[in-house]
């Protein structure tokens, strides 16, 4: 399996993030030994017709890669299915696949890195995936991998086989699972607690967070993470145009340079005591303020939900 994963782009209207996604992937070193597909989700609405219109006419026009395969949906799936669909048939026809969005913009190097990664690993049943981000923690200058290993599922840019993608059911919430289980919930409320509030919105229907169920499987399989020590990923999509994000410069990170292209992994198992491991948690968690504030927009959620529910409830009963 030494060949170069292809690489998945999903896309909808987004249309000046899915060029800025594009020129860097053509600016990767593998770009052109890459085949790349392209998932364009169908429109909801008039207005976005026209726009997709506009991001088809310009994914025609991309070239620079091995070769650039077309999924253009007529009919709205939205994006957890239509995404789901491509990325089944893919993993299945190579083996793996390299899955990023339209708001992904990627280090020279980040191909080199998740193809190296793919190939390191790809004989190992502990780890899930090699993701291109990394979050702004600290590392010594000069550390003694290029990588260290995580728990938990970073979604911005990443690399799969199809033996392991296959070994998550992407439609099942583990939350009541992991709640039985002490050992795992003690983990998931310690090194994770982000994630496990995240789990229990989705558990309760107050979002859909296939990243949160990713990680929670993950959890309960034994699963990790391979991560750089310098991300090849910056997330230009937390400008409040994303799904289910806020308008954030929390993540920004600085990107690799791009010039380094063979890479020292880190042999594992997963610790979760390695200083990498700690600082990601504490990161992810936030402070108690965060916590709040986290808090308090969930509250206010179940409000909104509550308040709709009543009107729906009022409506129905109107002669």
């Amino acid at each position: 399996m030494k060949n170069n994963a292809p690489v998945v782009i999903y896309t909808y209207t987004r249309l000046d993030h899915l060029k800025k996604t594009i020129s860097a992937l053509q600016a990767n070193h593998l770009a052109a030994k890459t085949d790349i597909f392209v998932v364009s989700d169908g429109p909801k609405d008039y207005a976005a017709k026209k726009q997709i219109k506009l991001l088809r006419d310009y994914v025609d026009s991309v070239d620079g890669f091995n070769a650039v395969n077309k999924i253009y949906r007529e009919k709205n799936l939205g994006i957890s299915q239509s995404s789901l669909l491509a990325g089944e048939k893919i993993v299945s026809d190579y083996g793996k696949m390299i899955n990023i969005e339209d708001d992904i913009v990627t280090s020279r190097n980040f191909l080199d890195f998740i193809n190296a990664g793919l190939n390191y690993y790809e004989c190992s049943d502990e780890v899930y995936s090699i993701s291109g981000y990394c979050h702004p923690i600290s590392f010594p200058e000069k550390p003694d991998y290029d990588s260290w290993q995580s728990p938990w599922f970073c979604p911005w840019g990443y690399g799969v086989w199809k033996k392991q993608y296959d070994k998550i059911d992407r439609e099942f919430n583990p939350y009541y699972e992991i709640e039985k289980n002490k050992k795992k919930f003690q983990f998931l409320k310690k090194y994770g607690n982000f994630f496990h509030e995240s789990l229990k919105s989705d558990a309760k229907k107050r979002v859909v967070l296939l990243d949160a169920r990713i990680a929670a499987q993950m959890l309960l399989l034994g699963l990790s993470s391979v991560m750089p020590s310098k991300s090849k990923v910056l997330n230009i999509g937390l400008d409040g145009t994303g799904m289910n994000c806020s308008q954030s410069n929390r993540y920004d990170v600085d990107l690799d340079n791009g010039l380094q292209r063979e890479f020292s992994f880190y042999p594992g198992p997963l610790d979760v005591n390695r200083d990498e491991v700690i600082q990601y948690s504490q990161f992810m968690n936030g402070t108690t303020v965060d916590r709040v504030r986290r808090d308090i927009m969930r509250h206010l959620r179940d409000i909104e939900i509550l308040r709709s529910m009543k009107k729906k409830l009022l409506g129905l009963s109107l002669p």
